[in-house]
């Protein structure tokens, strides 16, 4: 029977100790880079949805402009599911409620996305699309902060 030494014991429990941790925060940092690639990739998106908007607002709808829109909110909507849990602490306001008047609640993001064409968009923008945009851009600053800032204190 080989005897094992409580010193020796007590060293492999805590080189074990060690690699669970180290791997638990291995996992901790894959997953805040993944949150910070998902939320660069929509927030790269959002700012061209936003200039296609911006040139609609100035320059009134085009066919072409009409593509892109409805491609790019397309594409926000089928990424923003993954991201509402964590953006939502930040884009959830009392004022915000589907202007359809269906009651559903809608944060900011979603009533900007929420009109299927851009000549809906332009011609129901009752005012409040600007700050709508300003307090979605600050939602997504404030959570890429979050994630830097838990970046750091994993690695």
């Amino acid at each position: 029977m080989k005897t094992v030494s409580l010193d020796g014991l007590r060293a492999n429990l805590t080189t074990r100790y060690k690699m669970l941790k180290l791997d638990r925060g291995e996992r901790r940092m894959a997953r805040v880079q993944e949150r910070q690639a998902d939320l660069s990739q929509f927030s790269a998106l959002f700012e061209d949805f936003v200039e296609v908007i911006c040139q609609s607002a100035q320059l009134g709808c085009s066919e072409k402009r009409e593509a892109i829109y409805e491609t790019l909110r397309g594409r926000l909507i089928d990424l923003y599911p993954s991201l509402r849990p964590f953006l939502g602490a930040y884009l959830e306001s009392e004022d915000d409620l589907d202007q359809s008047g269906t009651g559903i609640r809608m944060d900011c993001l979603e009533l900007l996305l929420a009109p299927p064409d851009l000549a809906e968009f332009l011609a129901t923008d009752d005012g409040s699309v600007i700050e709508r945009i300003g307090r979605t851009r600050e939602s997504l600053m404030l959570y890429a902060e979050h994630l830097s800032h838990l970046a750091k204190r994993i690695g």
